[in-house]
C-alpha cells in the first residue's frame, strides 16, 4: 500500500510514502549517465540521463521504487493487485519489462510529455526479474515541474491518464478514485457554518469541522481522498524548505502507524520510508518509520558521467537532538 503526492509550482516537489509489512533492502541509488541499462527485449542503452531514487539493487540493476530524474521527471510505483495485467512478450513494438519501465523512461524523457509520447508505443510485459523476483503488479504515477500522469496496464491494454489531482494510492483503477471524490464535495478547509435551519442558533463546536465527512480509515480509496484533500488546500510555499516540511506533514496524514494494518499472515504493514524530491534541485528527502529525522541526498552532479552505480545507505536508527 502507498500514497503519492505530486506539488507542481514554483518549488515542484514529488513523493510518497512507501507502505509495506517490512523493508525490502532498499537504498539510495545514483544510477549514473554511462552506467548500461540493460533490456530485456531490446538493446541496451549504454547512455541514459542519470537518475537518483530509493531502490533494491539485485545484480548491479536497481529495481527502483522510485526515482527522479536529472530532468527533474520523477516516477513512483504503487501497488496495483487484482487490477493490473501484463500481457506476454509480443514480437513486435517496444516491450519492457514491468522492473524496467522506471529506469527506462527516467532514462530517456526529460518531461511528462515526452514519457506520454513514449509511453505510447511501449507493452509492459509480464517478464520476471528473476524466478524469485515475479513481476509486482504496479501502476505507475510520472510528474515534472507542471504536469503529472498515471499509468496502468489493465486486461485492456495499457493505459495513460492525465492527473489533476497529482495523487495516487493503490487499486482500484485510477477512473474509480477520480469518481470517487464526487462523494465528498462538502467537505471543505473553511470553518463550519449553519446550513442545518435559519431557525436554529447553530454554532461549530470547534475548528476543522469543514471537513466533516472526510474517511479516516487507511484504505486505499479514502487515502487518495485524504491525499487529495490535503494537496488542494495546501499553502503555495515559495521557500523550498518549508514547502518540503509542509510536503512530509501531508504525507504523515496518510500514514501508516504499526499495528493499524494486519495482513492475513498476522504481520502489520506500516510506513517503511516516505520521501520527497525536489524537482527542480535533484535532492531526495527521506524519512523512515524508526528515524523521523530528515535525510537528504543530492544528486552528485560530479559524478553524472559514472559507468557504475552509487549506493547510499538508509539510516533507520532514531536520530534524538538532545537539548541537555
Amino acid at each position: 500500500m502507498c500514497t503519492c503526492i505530486h506539488t507542481p509550482g514554483s518549488v515542484p516537489l514529488f513523493g510518497r510514502n512507501l507502505d509495506l509489512q517490512s523493508a525490502y533492502g532498499e537504498t539510495l541509488v545514483l544510477y549514473p549517465r554511462n552506467a548500461p541499462l540493460p533490456l530485456r527485449h531490446g538493446t541496451a542503452l549504454s547512455q541514459h540521463y542519470a537518475m537518483l531514487g530509493a531502490a533494491r539493487v539485485e545484480h548491479d540493476f536497481p529495481l527502483f521504487f522510485d526515482a527522479v530524474n536529472e530532468h527533474g521527471l520523477a516516477i513512483a510505483g504503487l501497488n496495483f493487485p487484482q487490477f493490473c495485467i501484463y500481457p506476454a512478450v509480443k514480437e513486435t513494438g517496444d516491450c519492457l519489462a514491468s522492473f524496467e519501465l522506471t529506469p527506462c523512461i527516467l532514462g530517456t524523457c526529460r518531461t511528462t510529455a515526452e514519457a506520454k509520447a513514449r509511453l505510447a508505443h511501449i507493452t509492459i510485459t509480464d517478464t520476471p526479474f528473476s524466478p524469485a523476483l515475479p513481476p509486482t503488479p504496479l501502476h505507475f504515477m510520472i510528474a515534472d515541474g507542471k504536469d503529472c500522469i498515471v499509468v496502468e496496464s489493465t486486461s485492456d491494454g495499457l493505459h495513460v491518464y492525465d492527473n489533476p489531482v497529482h495523487v495516487m494510492t493503490n487499486s482500484p483503477a485510477f477512473p474509480y478514485h477520480l469518481q470517487h471524490l464526487q462523494e465528498y464535495l462538502n467537505v471543505t478547509a473553511a470553518p463550519a457554518v449553519n446550513r442545518f435551519s435559519d431557525a436554529l442558533a447553530l454554532h461549530a463546536a470547534g475548528c476543522g469541522m469543514g471537513g466533516k465527512g472526510l474517511p479516516g480509515d487507511l484504505s486505499s480509496s479514502s487515502r487518495f481522498v485524504r491525499a487529495a484533500f490535503a494537496a488542494s488546500n495546501r499553502p503555495i510555499d515559495n521557500e523550498p524548505q518549508t514547502a518540503i516540511a509542509h510536503f512530509f506533514h501531508m504525507l504523515a496524514f496518510v500514514a501508516f502507524p504499526r499495528g493499524c494494518v494486519l495482513l492475513e499472515n498476522g504481520q502489520d504493514e506500516h510506513t517503511v520510508y516516505s520521501c520527497c524530491m525536489d524537482l527542480m534541485e535533484k535532492t531526495y528527502y527521506y524519512t523512515t518509520y524508526e528515524n523521523s529525522a530528515l535525510t537528504a541526498v543530492r544528486m552528485d552532479f560530479a559524478r553524472l558521467n559514472d559507468d557504475r552505480l552509487t549506493v547510499y545507505g538508509m539510516p533507520r536508527s532514531i536520530q534524538i537532538t538532545r537539548l541537555r
